[in-house]
């Protein structure tokens, strides 16, 4: 018997001894090199607006190390009565073999990503994708599958973005016909991409964009996730937790356009060199947690993250913007008890 039959198999029957769980459950899966969490916490407001009930389970839940864990896990969403289950999935969890045989009822895919492409060779029966990234010709009905994004073409087109400190604007033109407008607590371009996303996952679900604008105007800010920091220096200090090239990309530019003045980054660790090269065409200073001897002539290295936030709080001036760029920086706090300290 081939391999994948056997994984079905298998499935099924680590299904069965649940008591098949996702029999009545709408599957929604939901991947991409960033953003995740972002879209899922979107979608699951709209959604609960609208009056559907539904669950999100992130990776972080543990889902993903085996198929046990993942049906126990669906196991226990069922007898919450929910309709609707968001799944965070990552390579992991595709590689448990949890999903072989599953009825998906949608692939969400933020950015374009190997878990993505894997999940939408899977046949769901929706699929929300950026305009980059599409699903194998034949899988899905064509008036099953919207793509989102700024360019002309886009069936869930971003027409226009306005950032602000302290949350976002954006008009959308959805089906090229039907005109969005939508304000968020969130800001920063990642974040309005995963607000495209969440709004096209709901036109194609067939969401009153009613519950849309209001569902997405309750969500407040997240931590790590583009947050622009409250404190009394007369710069603008933002924390980004983000990990990927794409995400680190799309944080320095949103940084650079609510940048007044200069735009001065710190990496909590050395980022790639395709990384560096791109941020110095934005970013007037850079400083990077790590060795000295890795130091570079244009780039201001620190021994510790506290020591890296000092240092670029030194430097800078009244209507400067200081990005903090990492996971260290959220975990431990260093990034307020730097900027305070001084």
């Amino acid at each position: 018997m081939h391999m994948q039959a056997l994984r079905e198999v298998e499935a099924k029957l680590v299904s069965a001894r649940f008591g098949n769980p996702l029999n009545g459950i709408d599957l929604i899966l939901v991947a991409g090199p960033y953003g995740k969490s972002t879209v899922m916490l979107l979608l699951e407001g709209i959604l609960k607006e609208a009056g559907r009930s539904v669950t999100s389970v992130s990776a972080t839940d543990g889902i993903d190390k085996s198929m046990t864990s993942f049906y126990r896990a669906m196991s226990t969403i069922k007898k919450r009565r929910s309709q609707i289950v968001l799944v965070e999935t990552t390579d992991d969890l595709l590689k448990s073999g949890a999903l072989h045989g599953v009825r998906i009822n949608t692939v969400l895919a933020v950015g374009e990503c190997e878990v993505a492409k894997e999940l939408l060779a899977l046949s769901p029966k929706h699929v929300v994708t950026p305009t980059e990234l599409a699903a194998p010709d034949g899988t899905v009905e064509p008036y099953q599958q919207i793509n989102f994004g700024m360019t002309d073409d886009a069936e869930a087109k971003i027409d226009s973005v306005k950032l602000y400190r302290h949350g976002s604007e954006l008009k959308m033109t959805i089906d090229h016909q039907t005109k969005l407008e939508v304000a968020s607590y969130l800001t920063g371009y990642a974040n309005v991409s995963c607000i495209a996303a969440a709004i096209a996952a709901a036109y194609v679900l067939g969401v009153n964009l009613d519950a849309v604008q209001e569902g997405i105007a309750d969500i407040d800010t997240q931590d790590s996730r583009f947050e622009v920091l409250t404190h009394d220096a007369p710069y603008s200090v933002i924390l980004d937790a983000a990990q990927t090239n794409e995400s680190v990309a799309l944080a320095i530019e949103s940084a650079k356009a609510l940048t007044k003045r200069r735009l001065l980054v710190v990496f909590d660790s050395m980022p790639d060199e395709t990384v560096i090269s791109d941020a110095m065409l934005l970013v007037d200073r850079m400083f990077v947690v790590g060795d000295e001897q890795s130091a570079r002539a244009d780039i201001d290295m620190a021994a510790s993250a506290k020591g890296a936030v000092e240092k670029a709080s030194r430097s800078a001036k009244k209507d400067d913007c200081v990005l903090l760029i990492g996971t260290t920086f959220s975990r431990n706090d260093i990034a307020h008890e730097g900027v305070t300290s001084l």
